[in-house]
């Protein structure tokens, strides 16, 4: 094997399209079920160094639940993605290796990645595996996003969790790849502003240090349809809704996806969450200039959070 010819190869990932999926990470059989069923578009598997089980509870490499998995998905029309998360130790190259071809045999779509040379790996022995570039904050780079598309084949840019719709702006002006967001989960944060965003977490705590927060709620509207469409009253009254106002944005960015994380709110409410995702995606697209952020969904996510800082 050698991979002397992809650094001067002419591959680019395919075109963008219009279209606004929903991707959600699940770590069960159930979980997957519960996300294809409620509209994800992808299903996202993620498996770390860390974890002896790769992070998949019963959907582990020694399960064969996981074919199954897969499988179910695929019945539906729905993607299935991998996420190898490397710990950059040269003893666990082998292991790493082994998780790609483990990947190859169970007929996932695509693989996550952020080690180049497990880049170069997946490319060279299974070059049907689409290739996403899971970015790490200090790679939030054109050249660099511009370097991988190009001459490794990435399709897909997993953008860092926390960032600014400036940000996202920026590099889908000057990149031709597919681009993904969070907009829901724990520790991430998407935000209209051009400063950098805190995670949703310490927008609570973070007034004295915010004052262009503190302005826009001192103006908060009083009716209800102005307030859920304030960006004040998502992130402070209900963390982690605040990317359901930027849906617009993002889609006339070209933004090709947006994860959604719920699994540590237990299947009930991974099925709230992704209902209240599909509904919001899909009126986006539908209507765009008449879109608007519903008081149902913010009750749905807020709900969900709620109900799991009560448990």
């Amino acid at each position: 094997m050698t991979f002397a010819n992809f650094f001067s190869s002419d591959a680019t990932a395919e075109p963008c399209t219009t279209a606004l999926e929903l991707v959600c990470p699940v770590n069960s059989l159930v979980t997957l079920r519960t996300a294809v069923d409620h509209g994800a578009d992808w299903i996202r598997l993620d498996h770390s160094m860390h974890d002896p089980a790769g992070g998949l509870a019963d959907l582990n490499p020694a399960s064969a639940i996981i074919t199954r998995g897969i499988r179910y998905a695929h019945d539906k029309n729905r993607r299935v993605l991998l996420a190898i998360r490397s710990d950059m130790q040269p003893s666990s190259w082998g292991k790493l290796r082994d998780m790609i071809d483990c990947a190859a045999r169970w007929g996932v779509d695509a693989i996550a990645l952020s080690d180049p040379s497990l880049m170069l790996y997946a490319v060279a022995q299974h070059p049907h595996l689409g290739l996403h570039f899971e970015i790490q904050e200090a790679s939030l780079d054109d050249g660099t996003i511009n370097f991988f598309q190009q001459r490794v084949g990435v399709s897909r840019v997993l953008l860092p969790r926390i960032l600014t719709l400036a940000q996202v702006a920026r590099i889908a002006a000057n990149t031709s790849v597919e681009l993904q967001v969070t907009g829901f989960g724990k520790q991430s944060a998407l935000v209209a502003g051009s400063k950098r965003p805190l995670p949703v977490e310490q927008h609570m705590d973070s007034r004295e240090t915010n004052n262009t927060l503190d302005t826009d709620c001192a103006n908060l509207c009083g009716t209800a349809e102005h307030a859920v469409n304030d960006s004040c009253f998502v992130l402070e009254k209900s963390p982690g809704t605040g990317a359901l106002k930027l849906l617009p944005q993002l889609t006339a960015l070209g933004v090709r996806a947006i994860q959604v994380e719920a699994l540590e709110y237990g299947s009930t409410h991974l099925a709230q969450v992704t209902r209240v995702w599909r509904e919001a995606v899909d009126e986006c697209l539908e209507n765009l200039d008449h879109y608007a952020v519903k008081p149902s969904w913010i009750a749905g996510l807020r709900g969900a959070t709620l109900d799991r800082r009560s448990s």
